[in-house]
């Protein structure tokens, strides 16, 4: 059936965003999120490289790429998790990042450390470690520190995060962090 619109509208006072309840607010946010990313799955599948194809990842679009890429992952597997969404955003940008810039540090424990001044280290210190975790999964078990650390530093880095900001990607990332990583490995296989 078709849905009802009004071809005149009477001018109306815009809603503020505080008198919606919060979970009229996550509904409305995780349907934007899903369209976006059907239709972020649309376009990667219809474009997808053939195998030996070279994609050049050294402009803007790379986090468009990366989001695109996990996107289709999620639609294809039937994956619909409103913060796993909010998570694959969040990890698309810090991924092109990652293929753009060098990390200041490659020791979490710096990021904490600094985290003292700033709070938005233990942010970067979470994202190394999810880094360390989807790019570099044969070099963190060379180290003294193994995969299962990384993670289990990811985790708390993201929770300490959240207590000190209340910014939800931290409590996003820190409990669909294994979640994340093997769906962004999944995203650079094929490459």
């Amino acid at each position: 059936m078709g849905k009802v619109i009004k071809l005149f509208r009477r001018e109306r006072k815009k809603k503020n965003d505080s008198d919606r309840g919060s979970a009229d607010r996550r509904d409305h946010d995780f349907t934007g999120l899903l369209k976006q990313a059907v239709s972020d799955a649309r376009v990667c599948g219809d474009q997808a490289p053939d195998t030996g194809e070279e994609i050049a990842l050294l402009d803007e679009k790379a986090v468009d790429f990366f989001r695109k890429r996990i996107h289709y992952i999620l639609i294809k597997e039937k994956i619909l998790e409103p913060d796993l969404f909010r998570c694959t955003l969040h990890i698309s940008q810090v991924m092109a990042d990652m293929v753009h810039d060098v990390p200041a540090s490659y020791f979490a424990s710096d990021y904490l450390v600094a985290s003292q001044e700033d709070t938005r280290q233990l942010l970067r210190g979470g994202d190394l470690c999810c880094m360390i975790c989807i790019f570099f999964e044969e070099w963190a078990n060379r180290r003294a520190m193994r995969l299962a650390d990384y993670e289990q530093m990811g985790m708390q880095l993201y929770l300490r995060h959240y207590a000190a900001t209340r910014r939800s990607i931290g409590h996003c990332m820190a409990h669909h962090f294994r979640d994340v990583v093997a769906i962004s490995r999944e995203c650079l296989q094929d490459m």
